[in-house]
This record gives structure tokens, C-alpha cells and sequence, in this order.
């Protein structure tokens, strides 16, 4: 079994439409879990007791993070020959970014894996060739103002078998602070 801590976006109808519609047809993993805001990436060995009240701490003082995700963007996977089309956020960023290096503190410090530089994303398609990632974000049309969103919660996800189900749930409890971009 793989673990993940994941954030997923409250979007309006409208714009939940639009992810669903591309990733129905370009994300391999569309149908196994909704969009989502990755921020600690497959790890193995954990203590439950432990790992929920690293998560439970964290999400008491974390407030929603309101996000807007306004840009599109190719990367090269960095698990495997793949590349990727990221909805990319605007505002929200500097939120998710921090968020994620709190998470890799405690309990999940060991647990850095990827690019050397977290980039916030929601994931919108998958492919072997980068021009068919290319083609696909110049073909793609973003909601005017882009995608807003609220991310609430942790969630604490496992992957088995090709299945993927959520483990536990921790909403944001903390005060909102001055915006951050």
C-alpha cells in the first residue's frame, strides 16, 4: 500500500465540469480519485497513531486555503518517462508550497521524494509524449478568471492494487491570515 496527503479543491459546478471533462479524457487516474492538490508524495512505512496526529496538528492551524488555479503547464514526470499538464495556481501557491514543507517535518521529514522544487498542481493529463501534453494544453481554454477553489482538509489517501480510497480526513481549523499569492 502507497500513502499520499492530498487537498481537494471545493469548485464550483461549473468548474469541477471543466476539470472532470478533460481529465475523463486525458488522466489514466480520472476515475480513481477526484482532482486534488498532492502534498506528500507515495510513502510506505508509517505509524498510523503517529501520522494521524502529525496531520491532526498541522490542520488545526492551518486556515482553507483559497486558491486560483490560472495557468497551464508541461512537466516531465520524475517516477517515470511520462509528462504531465498541470492546472497550475496563481493565488494559492505560497499557501500549498508552505503547507507541503510543514508536512515533511516530524514523522514525514524522510519522506521528500521528487523534483527538488514542490510545484503545486492539479494533475490534468498524462502521456508518454510530450507534444501530445503540448498540444493538449494549446487546445485547452481556462474558465475566464480562472479555476477558484477552497482546499479545506488533508486527506490522507492510500493507492492499492490500482485502488485508491481515503484513510482519514482532517479539515483546516486555523484563522485566515493576509492573503497570500
Amino acid at each position: 500500500m502507497t500513502n499520499f496527503i492530498v487537498c481537494y479543491p471545493q469548485l464550483s459546478a461549473r468548474n469541477r465540469q471543466w476539470i472532470d471533462r478533460v481529465r475523463r479524457n486525458n488522466d489514466p487516474q480520472a476515475e480513481a480519485i477526484a482532482p486534488h492538490v498532492t502534498l506528500v508524495f507515495g510513502f510506505t512505512e508509517v505509524e498510523r497513531e503517529s501520522l494521524e496526529e502529525h496531520l491532526r496538528e498541522r490542520a488545526a492551524v492551518q486556515a482553507p486555503i483559497a486558491a486560483t488555479f490560472s495557468a497551464l503547464e508541461c512537466h516531465k514526470g520524475v517516477r517515470e518517462e511520462a509528462y504531465y499538464a498541470y492546472l497550475m495556481p496563481a493565488r494559492g501557491r505560497i499557501a500549498l508550497t508552505a503547507l507541503h514543507d510543514q508536512l515533511h517535518r516530524g514523522v514525514l521529514a524522510d519522506e521528500k521524494f521528487g523534483a527538488p522544487v514542490y510545484v503545486p498542481h492539479v494533475t490534468l493529463a498524462r502521456s508518454r509524449s510530450r507534444a501530445a501534453i503540448e498540444t493538449l494544453i494549446a487546445s485547452l481554454t481556462l474558465p475566464e478568471r480562472g479555476i477558484a477553489a477552497v482546499l479545506p482538509a488533508l486527506t490522507w489517501v492510500a493507492a492499492d492494487d490500482g485502488t485508491i480510497r481515503d484513510l482519514a480526513v482532517f479539515p483546516f481549523a486555523g484563522k485566515p491570515k493576509a492573503a497570500h499569492r
